[in-house]
């Protein structure tokens, strides 16, 4: 986020718009990062490590993006009201989106009648949700972060507050599935057609590269800092490095600043361009380093291990030899 920040800073961005872009650009893809480690051949904690980073970068972009716009939509830099007022409007939808998402998991435990149609009542309470927390002054996408995380992990939490326990149906997760491939599919249609080939320059290109490798240099050095904390990492740097792939919760967020009226700000049309090229860009890397990573890594001798359930056959040294005569 930093370096996307500073190198936007540079040719005379607002200060504000540039720190919104790298938070819109500052986390991983999880819809590709996920997908893309399991494949790979390198070690479990190196996997673990990267799935754990794009689903959490995922949820804390979403917060700082929403933040920022609040103070710039703020307009002034008084940091006193600014800070009272983030609070005030996180801290509605928290309570909200956690109260709800208990009340609702309640709902869904105990009345079977609605289980069958748990995913889409789900859907129509959270835009309830959403509508009575901008309505009470809170932030309504933060509220619906929160009841989404309370109902995915809705095991683990009515365990700790000691209540009966529930879990989402497997239905639910298919269901989940369908929807999420819909609305990807949907956001990125979205971003091709809020993209206008007329206003692709060569200095768009330029700034969404020398972005792209800011990223690239920043996790170059987050992985070599991160070496001595877990050295079994050290021989999957090159492949941390490149996992860097920008999805769904960046295509999503470039399109935030333009849905919250300020797209008459400087600059705040030229970020859904170069959160374009930008996901290009670092899906191609990401796919490239996978490769090259993959390419130099030794042959397991897994190819040679007889199959589960399958007797080896033993050759004798030399099969050519003529047996000898009994």
């Amino acid at each position: 986020m930093a370096f996307i920040s500073g190198i936007l800073f540079l040719p005379g961005w607002n200060p504000l718009i540039a720190l919104m872009a790298g938070t819109i650009l500052g986390g991983t893809s999880s819809e590709i990062i996920i997908p893309l480690v399991r494949q790979s051949t390198a070690a479990d904690s190196t996997k673990t490590l990267l799935s754990l980073e794009s689903s959490l970068t995922d949820a804390l972009c979403v917060i700082a993006t929403i933040a920022i716009a609040q103070i710039v939509m703020a307009q002034n830099i008084e940091w006193q009201g600014i800070t009272q007022s983030l609070f005030a409007a996180f801290s509605v939808a928290t309570v909200i989106g956690f109260m709800a998402a208990l009340l609702w998991i309640k709902i869904l435990r105990d009345f079977g009648s609605a289980k069958p149609f748990s995913y889409i009542l789900s859907v129509g309470i959270l835009f309830g949700i959403y509508v009575l927390t901008e309505f009470a002054g809170g932030n309504g996408p933060f509220s619906a972060l929160v009841f989404g995380l309370v109902l995915g992990n809705a095991r683990e939490i009515t365990r700790m507050l000691h209540l009966k326990e529930y879990a989402a149906d497997s239905t639910v997760s298919g269901f989940q599935l369908e929807i999420s491939l819909f609305i990807r599919t949907f956001f990125f249609v979205f971003i091709g057609i809020i993209f206008s080939l007329n206003s692709l320059s060569v200095e768009s290109i330029g700034l969404a590269l020398a972005l792209t490798l800011g990223l690239l240099i920043a996790r170059t050095i987050g992985a070599k800092m991160a070496t001595p904390l877990m050295p079994e990492i050290r021989n999957d740097r090159k492949l941390i490095s490149t996992a860097m792939a920008r999805g769904l919760a960046a295509a999503v967020l470039a399109t935030y600043p333009l849905s919250n009226g300020l797209s008459h700000l400087p600059n705040v049309g030229r970020i859904a361009e170069l959160t374009f090229l930008v996901i290009l860009f670092s899906n191609l890397i990401s796919s490239a380093g996978l490769f090259v990573y993959e390419k130099h890594q030794p042959k397991n001798h897994s190819s040679t291990q007889p199959e589960e359930g399958l007797t080896p056959i033993m050759l004798p040294a030399n099969p050519k030899a003529p047996a000898e005569s009994p």
